[in-house]
């Protein structure tokens, strides 16, 4: 319950008492950081309006535009955020005695209030990247890169800063260092994979690597979430059982979310990549069929009347519709499987569009009754 002079009408409106709450209850160690003093009216601003821009009022003004070409500024950013990823980490594991300060309740017995003064310092400019790591989602609007602005990516991206606010204004340092030290390594690997996909195609095929980054984000939850039940079931444990069932809770929904994802566009990768192989088998076979079918005519046209000759044609003339048909019903397909989302697997889109490409000739002799097929795969 609030103190009784907060409820007291003479305190001269709601924003006084809003200070004296979050006052009240906030470590008087981060007192000095801005964005965390008085009650949560910054960060729900600084979320709300990234929420209206890239869900609202980006696409509209991106609608009358074309796409900005931002690879410069992309490399920038992406390089910046993995050395600042990478510091942060190094640090952190200095002041954390390499982390184990962070496991359960730790040196301190889950006492927050021990917690050193320089590991809160970085605990906060770990919060400032989450809030730079909105430009995440607003380079994708700008991009016109609409399918990349998924449930799950807003959703994070909108949740982590609010919670990062919430631990290290009140419960700074002890287990909750935990999810920034592992977070900041992961996002090295992750920053650095975006910085080399700037490069494109030149790189790209290497990039083969990227699926294991979901698995290592769903590996840090898991983390995150067995670190947190163990503080809680610490009987002797200081460290607040509120901020254990918010980690182990956060945790929890990332990891279902981040493995539907998963689910979703691996396997619906691979079933595109197998469907893929398919068509390329069968296009294969038409093309097997097409070399007999030439061979033959070649064999008998010494021997065939111009009648049996001229029907020859004709079954070549109709096999060859029906050839056509079906190449350009792979290549259509093709295009669209290598349209889609998120930009995975570039190597394998690559790859198809190099089996795709298929020269094909038909040509006749002056005098018209003797064809070659050639047929040639690139």
């Amino acid at each position: 319950m609030l103190p009784m002079d907060m409820n007291s009408s003479d305190s001269g409106g709601s924003g006084p008492k809003e200070l004296d709450f979050w006052d009240g209850i906030t470590d008087e160690r981060v007192n000095e950081f801005y964005l965390l003093r008085g009650g949560p009216s910054i960060i729900l601003t600084l979320v709300g309006a990234y929420l209206y821009f890239v869900l609202s009022l980006g696409p509209k003004l991106m609608s009358k535009h074309e796409p900005f070409k931002l690879n410069k500024i992309l490399l920038f950013y992406n390089l910046a955020m993995a050395g600042a990823n990478l510091w942060l980490f190094i640090q952190g594991l200095l002041v954390s005695n390499y982390g184990l300060d962070t496991l359960g309740c730790g040196k301190f017995g889950g006492d927050i209030r021990k917690s050193p003064r320089r590991g809160i310092f970085l605990g906060y400019l770990f919060f400032l990247t989450k809030l730079i790591e909105l430009l995440d989602t607003v380079f994708f609007v700008l991009r016109k890169k609409k399918e990349q602005v998924t449930f799950l990516h807003v959703f994070h991206h909108s949740i982590v800063p609010i919670f990062c606010w919430i631990g290290i204004k009140l419960a700074p340092g002890g287990p909750n260092g935990f999810f920034p030290l592992v977070n900041s390594f992961i996002h090295v690997i992750m920053y650095s994979y975006y910085a080399l996909t700037t490069f494109g195609p030149r790189v790209q095929a290497y990039l083969w690597w990227k699926k294991y980054l979901t698995r290592l984000q769903m590996l840090q939850f898991i983390l995150v979430m067995v670190n947190a039940l163990k503080t809680f079931l610490s009987q002797d444990c200081k460290f607040p059982l509120l901020f254990s069932y918010l980690q182990a809770s956060v945790a929890c929904a990332f990891l279902i979310l981040f493995y539907m994802f998963y689910q979703d566009a691996y396997r619906r990768k691979q079933k595109q990549i197998n469907a893929l192989k398919k068509n390329n088998d069968k296009l294969k076979d038409d093309m097997e069929r097409m070399k007999r079918l030439n061979d033959n005519f070649n064999n008998n046209n010494t021997t065939s009347d111009s009648g049996s000759v001229s029907a020859k044609q004709t079954d070549i003339s109709e096999f060859d519709d029906q050839f056509d048909e079906r190449l350009n019903g792979i290549k259509s397909r093709t295009t669209r499987a290598n349209g889609k989302p998120n930009g995975m697997h570039h190597h394998q889109q690559q790859q198809s569009a190099t089996n795709g490409e298929t020269v094909r000739r038909i040509s006749s002799s002056s005098n018209g009754t003797k064809p070659i097929v050639n047929v040639k795969l690139l």
